[in-house]
């Protein structure tokens, strides 16, 4: 009997030099702005499971996984502005380690497509500081800051942002 031993390439990894697979920066990313569960509280739940991360390790994933879906975040504004009408609302929230004025307001601005639309889009777009109010702030939605999207969406969006075609129960749920 033979044994044959294939040798691949490693898969190219969504945050090139990084151990970051794209389920875990959909799982950490996921747990931090859908299941609000803090990055401190989530390396306690890695070390219990013999992972040593840090916060900063994993602060440094949700950026970087921000900016692997900006042509996703492009894409849902772009549907925004076709839709014939959409939702806005603006929440003041004050953010203490923000620049000169610790105690400066700034805004949490949602986007949402509205009631009757057939595919729902919302977008969270956090300004710091006090932003001056126009008419065209709520259609000129410039950068997300964090977009909520479930983590079936999110790992598949990573997979393909790295040049894998995801497989059809990978997005089954």
């Amino acid at each position: 009997m033979t044994t044959v031993f294939y040798n691949r390439a490693k898969p190219k990894q969504p945050i090139p030099g990084s151990m970051a697979s794209p389920e875990a920066l959909a799982a950490v990313v996921t747990a931090k702005y859908c299941d609000a569960l803090p990055l401190y509280r989530q390396v306690d739940i890695f070390g219990r499971g013999g992972l040593s991360l840090s916060r900063g390790t994993l602060a440094n994933w949700c950026i970087k996984a921000g900016n692997l879906i900006k042509p996703l975040v492009k894409a849902m504004q772009k549907h925004l502005l076709s839709e014939y009408s959409l939702c806005a609302d603006e929440t003041r929230v004050q953010v203490l380690d923000e620049g000169d004025n610790p105690s400066s307001n700034s805004q949490m601005w949602v986007y949402r497509s509205n009631e009757v639309s057939e595919q729902v889009v919302v977008i969270y777009d956090y300004q710091a500081g006090l932003v001056q109010r126009n008419s065209s702030r709520a259609i000129k939605v410039t950068y997300s800051a964090t977009v909520t999207v479930f983590m079936t969406v999110l790992k598949v969006l990573l997979l393909l942002a790295v040049g894998h075609m995801p497989d059809v129960n990978t997005m089954k749920h």
